[in-house]
């Protein structure tokens, strides 16, 4: 939920849209949409460098606070950083 908006929030490199270049794509269709199984580590990193007030309305637009988004997030930076 938070990737999506900060796609539609954050202003991104030339104008480009980030979702369709960090899609995956196989040869075989999936029952899935391959879109919501990936998350865009860059991206959610950008949601960091937002000041505190637009951070704060983002959680809440997903019903979620400041604190645990940023959590959320650093605890995503340790999972990936340990393997």
């Amino acid at each position: 939920m938070l990737q999506n908006l900060l796609v539609s929030m954050i202003p991104h490199a030339a104008g480009l849209n980030p979702r369709p270049f960090h899609t995956a794509k196989t040869s075989i269709p999936e029952l899935s949409n391959p879109q919501k199984n990936i998350l865009d580590g860059n991206l959610l990193y950008k949601y960091l460098d937002l000041n505190r007030v637009e951070k704060q309305e983002l959680a809440k637009r997903i019903g979620s606070t400041r604190e645990q988004l940023v959590e959320d997030i650093l605890e995503i930076e340790r999972q990936i950083t340990h393997y």
